[in-house]
């Protein structure tokens, strides 16, 4: 069935009932389902400790993880730095490692990861210290 418009029709404003059944129709509805959903992964979190929506994006997920709990490794907060490797024989060696690991997820996580190769490489730089300095992470 077509349905042929003047464009008298067209111009003519919206009716108001119509914006209100479809807010009451799809708004409210999207509203309700999407608290339900917060309300199942804040239990999901407080059950097991992740939700399902962790896994569905676990790479950005890590990293957010690892670029929000990194900086608290840096010295002056934390109560030291793995001295006994030789490649950081001073506190700010380590912070300036800790930083650039953090920096580099940081930067994965946010949104314009997309294509950039820099990011890529920024995150790969962040892997490859993440992987020589895991045995000290700890305070």
């Amino acid at each position: 069935m077509t349905t042929n418009y003047k464009w008298e029709d067209l111009r003519r404003p919206w009716p108001w009932h119509r914006t209100l059944r479809w807010w009451l129709r799809h708004g409210v509805a999207n509203t309700v389902d999407g608290w339900r959903w917060e309300a199942t992964y804040c239990w999901q979190r407080m059950r097991r400790g992740w939700s399902d929506r962790h896994v569905w994006n676990l790479d950005v997920a890590l990293a957010e993880f690892l670029a929000a709990t990194l900086p608290q490794l840096r010295c002056p907060p934390s109560s030291g730095w793995p001295g006994d490797d030789p490649r950081f024989p001073e506190p700010e060696d380590w912070n300036a490692v800790v930083d650039e690991m953090a920096a580099g997820f940081a930067r994965y996580a946010s949104a314009d990861r997309f294509g950039d190769r820099e990011a890529y490489a920024e995150v790969d730089r962040s892997l490859e210290l993440l992987r020589g300095c895991f045995p000290h992470l700890w305070d």
